[in-house]
């Protein structure tokens, strides 16, 4: 597996991603999330197919530090579930972020879905849950932290 950061040149792929119904209640569609320009697009590959996909962003306003980003809207393309894709990209992204993003020290993940499953991703990842329960009842969201 490679991540790489989203150009014009992988729209074809974009386009081709399918995420279901369920999902797109927790997610941006990669389709959408490609055209915010205040993130930056990552594409997780497996011989050739993309698979996962997600999006970082600079920590700002309720976040402490602003040498973060912050992981949302990570999906497997419906085709791929449960090969383990996320887990993998979540484990490359580090070393990814140190390439790419040189001053970032931390990575922050949200989470908005099934927590028990998230939890046991994230610390096989190695992301820890930081308790962060500040959002609003509501909110489901739970934050996951990593060191880089």
């Amino acid at each position: 597996m490679y991540l790489t950061l989203y150009n014009d040149t992988h729209q074809t792929f974009i386009d081709n991603y399918c995420l279901s119904e369920r999902k797109l209640r927790y997610v941006r569609a990669p389709q959408l999330a490609v055209k915010d320009s205040n993130r930056h697009s990552v594409l997780a590959f497996e011989n050739e197919v993309l698979v996962t996909f997600f999006t970082l962003h600079y920590c700002s306003g309720e976040f402490p530090t602003t040498d973060c980003l912050i992981v949302e809207d990570i999906s497997t393309d419906y085709r791929h579930l449960r090969n383990g894709h996320v887990s993998r990209a979540l484990q490359i992204l580090p070393e990814f972020v140190k390439q790419h993003f040189p001053e970032v020290k931390q990575l922050i993940l949200l989470v908005t879905e099934d927590k028990h499953f998230t939890q046991s991703l994230c610390k096989y990842a190695d992301f820890q849950d930081t308790e962060n329960r500040s959002l609003p009842p509501g909110d489901a969201q739970v934050f996951f932290q990593t060191s880089i």
